[in-house]
């Protein structure tokens, strides 16, 4: 389901339709997203040891983050759907190291 409009790849240089590209860049998308996991992870731990208010504002800081991140993830696959790419995205993010096994 496309949330946004696409961007046409003829109307931007930085746009692609090499599938090589594309799975880098969510390959790269999705190592963010890991190293907010650990960043929540450690923040709630923190939180539970000393319960700052300056916690509270980095959690949901993270969580903006993840957010805008997942949409990045989704936005390429359906990028990549839109334009016809045969892109295997379950593979590449399962291919990440300690990825977990869906996106939220």
């Amino acid at each position: 389901m496309l949330t946004r409009e696409m961007i046409c790849p003829g109307r931007c240089q930085q746009v692609t339709t090499r599938t090589a590209e594309l799975e880098e860049e969510y390959s790269r998308v999705i190592a963010l997203y890991r190293t907010l996991q650990d960043k929540k992870a450690e923040l709630e731990f923190s939180w539970l040891e000393y319960p700052y208010p300056e916690t509270i504002q980095q959690l949901m800081d993270v969580g903006v983050s993840t957010q805008r991140v997942v949409d990045s993830a989704r936005y390429i696959m359906d990028y990549s759907r839109t334009y016809g790419l045969n892109i295997d995205f379950e593979s590449l993010f399962i291919r990440e190291p300690d990825s977990p096994s869906t996106l939220p």
